[in-house]
């Protein structure tokens, strides 16, 4: 396990105490290095005090900074005709679901930056549009702390140096003085992602998006055409009112990754809209796709569809042989990390006369879609726990 996945891991069962701890080793080592260098206890003392308060300072600008970094995505994304689903700031985000705009607290496993996702409207300039919506948050970070670095130089810093309950000591005066400059550093340092092309928790950064954008436009619109889907899914709409312009348009893309996932969006929307038989001819096709593992089309991906296509063939075509055999060709690894997993082995046990196993998985099934930080979030939950109930419920159609 890669070190990063170990801190993530560390990360997520701590929860905010990480941090506390990080601040806590952030000034110890302060205190230690000058120590050792200077053997003054004084000096060390003021060292670590001025490490640690400085953390705290810096705190509350990197959370108003992230605040404008994404206010900058949705502000671009207002303006290019896009719809906004979700504005997340730390663990707090404010949805737009089915059932209403609220803020919440959001069902995401990194509980620092923040996120704003969007999905364009219409199909002209895609990629165009969403160029200028991921430079609208480095540019609004980058503008506010230019601004300050422009207001701490034309200022008389040593009215900063009396600012309030920090000047009561030499490190309050000190901390102060520089105040405007420590969260204009804040703020440039947040417009620098657009530099830094690396995934955070699974999400590609502002740089990785602008990268494809430029290097491969056509792939950027493919994936900006299944936001179309994507999007609405994880803020809980049906399968039913997905785009069916956005998925006839997959469905004639050249990149086999993408008429593979089409079909199965297909496949869900026909079976939500009561057409279970195309919904199984989609379903089976995607399967052909994945199995012949075109490029692009991950194992994860992969797994997910055959999981699909076990599950259809089960539950719609009573063969709940084809249906273990489909489920023998996903990687072992993956048994029983994912609730799909059990809606599909639910449905082939059920198949094979086996109830009472297949209600015990559905149950399973159910409690790690409620208890799983990465589940989508709650209208999508309910969707999906109708999904898995209706495993054991057999709708045998001839196709």
């Amino acid at each position: 396990m890669k070190l990063y996945e170990r801190l993530r891991k560390i990360q997520k069962r701590l929860g905010y105490w990480y941090y506390l701890i990080l601040l806590v080793a952030i000034a110890i080592d302060a205190f230690g290095i000058t120590h050792m260098l200077t053997k003054d206890v004084a000096k060390a003392t003021w060292v670590m005090e001025l490490a640690a308060g400085g953390f705290l300072l810096l705190t509350v600008p990197f959370i108003l900074g992230i605040a404008v970094h994404e206010c900058g995505h949705a502000l671009v994304a207002k303006l290019t005709d896009h719809e906004i689903y979700g504005f997340r700031i730390g663990r707090f985000e404010r949805a737009r679901l089915t059932t209403g705009t609220r803020w919440r607290k959001a069902n995401q496993s990194i509980q620092t930056g923040g996120g704003v996702h969007v999905c364009p409207n219409g199909f002209t300039h895609l990629v165009k549009r969403r160029f200028f919506v991921i430079l609208g948050g480095p540019l609004a970070t980058a503008v506010v702390g230019f601004s300050l670095f422009f207001l701490w130089n034309v200022t008389n810093k040593a009215k900063w140096s009396d600012l309030g309950w920090l000047a009561q000591d030499r490190v309050g005066r000190e901390l102060a003085s520089h105040l405007p400059l420590l969260v204009a550093f804040v703020f440039i340092l947040l417009s620098l992602d657009i530099f830094i092309p690396i995934k955070l928790g699974g999400t590609a950064s502002d740089s990785m998006q602008l990268l494809l954008s430029l290097v491969k436009p056509g792939y950027m619109r493919q994936m900006l055409v299944a936001s179309k889907v994507m999007v609405p899914w994880m803020y809980g709409v049906r399968a039913g009112n997905w785009d069916d312009e956005a998925i006839q348009h997959l469905l004639n893309a050249p990149d086999p990754m993408w008429q593979a996932i089409a079909r199965l969006f297909a496949y869900y929307q026909l079976c939500d809209r009561g057409d279970v038989v195309a919904g199984n001819r989609m379903i089976i096709e995607s399967a052909k796709l994945a199995v012949h593992e075109h490029k692009g089309i991950t194992k994860q991906l992969k797994d997910n569809i055959l999981m699909e296509a076990a599950y259809a063939a089960a539950h719609y075509r009573g063969s709940s042989g084809e249906g273990r055999r489909l489920l023998d060709m996903t990687e072992p690894a993956e048994k029983g990390k994912y609730s799909l997993r059990y809606r599909a082995e639910a449905a082939v046990l059920a198949g094979e006369g086996n109830l009472e196993e297949a209600s015990g998985l559905v149950a399973k099934g159910k409690q790690l879609y409620l208890a799983d930080n990465e589940a989508p979030f709650e209208d999508a939950v309910r969707v999906e726990i109708e999904l898995l109930e209706g495993s054991l419920q057999p709708a045998l159609v001839t196709l």
